[in-house]
């Protein structure tokens, strides 16, 4: 094998990845406002409020002057203090 059909071989493989990573970051990104909602409870539900600030934060990016993601947030962030 010579090594420009290793480079060409080599590029391939690097785009077949990176085409691949920037799908599955897409499909993580286009998670809704309402699924990101569900995942933050699920989140609260096992005790993970770190987890749960996490998404809620990243839906109020999505929505910022949704109010009741707001409450959630500040409830979420006073619990984790208590705890």
């Amino acid at each position: 094998m010579t090594l420009f059909y290793l480079c060409n071989r080599m590029k391939k493989i690097l785009s077949i990845l990176m085409l691949s990573s920037l799908m599955l970051g897409k499909s993580v990104l286009a998670q809704s406002t309402d699924q990101l909602h569900e995942t933050a409870k699920a989140f609260m539900h096992q005790g993970d409020f770190s987890n749960a600030v996490l998404v809620l934060n990243r839906a109020l990016r999505q929505m910022p002057k949704t109010l009741h993601l707001q409450k959630i947030l500040h409830l979420v962030i006073t619990t984790k203090k208590i705890i």
